[in-house]
């Protein structure tokens, strides 16, 4: 049992195809980082008021996913409501992505309320661009609209596989603590 959980066909694909179409006419908003361990671009979907009803639409599948999730690894009923509202969309081009073995977990403030880590493919039109897990010695292969969820701590170091060739989307979040405090995520990790 390694606590890693894909949920096949979780997303539509026109909902994939919409979030991708609404990212790239928002391209010139997203924030762009670029160094030895990551090579991306990421919006918030709710830094967009018009992108609200799709963080809407992702939220009930999620939800799905996340009710699976919970009844299977039997998850207190007080960790059941946890969705964060930090939903970010990434584009990863050929050679990019967070390609460094890291966790969702950590002591800064955005981090430490992390309990699970979600993410949806919403293409896989590429060549590569695996998620691989470390410690448990898995490699994923992105499907469109598939949803994977697994634990924030360090026992799942991660990354995106080096070897993306083409241009890979994602929407990815976290369950966590509720914490009032902590809104949404600008300089969050994934």
């Amino acid at each position: 049992m390694n606590f890693i959980e894909t949920f096949h066909n979780a997303l539509p694909d026109s909902v994939c195809d919409t979030i991708i179409k609404e990212f790239d006419s928002r391209d010139k908003y997203a924030r762009k980082v670029q160094n030895a361990i990551r090579n991306d671009l990421s919006i918030q979907l709710g830094a967009h008021q018009s992108l609200l009803p799709l963080q809407g639409t992702v939220e009930t599948y999620l939800s799905q996913c996340w009710q699976a999730y919970s009844d299977k690894y039997e998850v207190n009923n007080e960790f059941r409501d946890v969705i964060s509202n930090a939903f970010k969309v990434q584009k990863s081009s050929t050679g990019g992505g967070f390609t460094f073995w890291h966790s969702e977990q950590g002591s800064d403030v955005r981090m430490i309320s992390r309990i699970a880590v979600w993410m949806i493919y919403l293409n896989d039109n590429f060549e590569g661009g695996h998620t691989e897990f470390k410690f448990q010695q898995l490699s994923l292969k992105p499907e469109k609209g598939m949803c994977v969820i697994w634990p924030a701590a360090y026992t799942h170091l991660h990354r995106a596989a080096p070897d993306l060739v083409g241009d890979k989307y994602i929407i990815t979040g976290w369950f966590r603590y509720p914490t009032p405090s902590i809104d949404y995520e600008p300089s969050s990790r994934h």
